[in-house]
């Protein structure tokens, strides 16, 4: 239970977590310069928690990082709500039941890069593809119902593994742009 707030300048965010681990629970992050929370090369769980009213996104996960990112409610931030690096892709494996709203763009941006790791998308927000995701031999992504996946211009996504994406009358799966 702790509240970061007004931190950050234009190069650096409230939270920088730089090579370690560190949970992040219960917990406030509003109104930074810069992004709420940067995670570079790091093991990082932020469970529970609000990331509201932060100049750029909401959570930038970068370069390795393996993050759990559940149950936060990141509104009202400048950007994306979660926006994923091609060094980070793997972490959408554990992004789930978060609510997103009032962010700039309410998604969660994947920049590019190889998903080599079982991972399941889930209709916390839209996914919007930049560059190319790719799915990797041996790897299964699965879509869940209600998911919507976007592609701005020269975007695409690539399966090398095994893609699921098994939609319902009520609930579809939505590719579009």
């Amino acid at each position: 239970n702790v509240i970061v707030r007004y931190g950050g300048n234009s190069l650096y965010s409230c939270i920088n977590i730089n090579t370690s681990s560190l949970t992040i629970s219960n917990s406030t992050v509003e109104y930074s310069a810069e992004d709420g929370i940067d995670v570079y090369n790091a093991s990082t769980i932020i469970t529970g928690s609000v990331v509201r009213n932060n100049n750029n996104n909401g959570i930038y996960l970068d370069s390795s990082t393996v993050a759990t990112i559940s149950g936060n409610t990141i509104r009202g931030n400048g950007e994306y709500a979660i926006y994923v690096d091609d060094g980070a892709i793997n972490s959408t494996a554990s992004i789930s039941g978060n609510t997103i709203s009032g962010n700039v763009y309410d998604g969660i941006r994947l920049i590019g890069g190889v998903l080599s790791v079982p991972a399941t998308w889930v209709p916390d927000a839209p996914y919007v593809i930049g560059y190319s995701v790719t799915v990797a031999a041996g790897a299964t992504l699965i879509i869940q119902p209600g998911v919507v996946v976007k592609f701005p211009a020269n975007s695409r996504l690539s399966i090398n593994g095994t893609l699921t994406a098994d939609g319902t009358p009520e609930q579809p799966i939505v590719f579009t742009s």
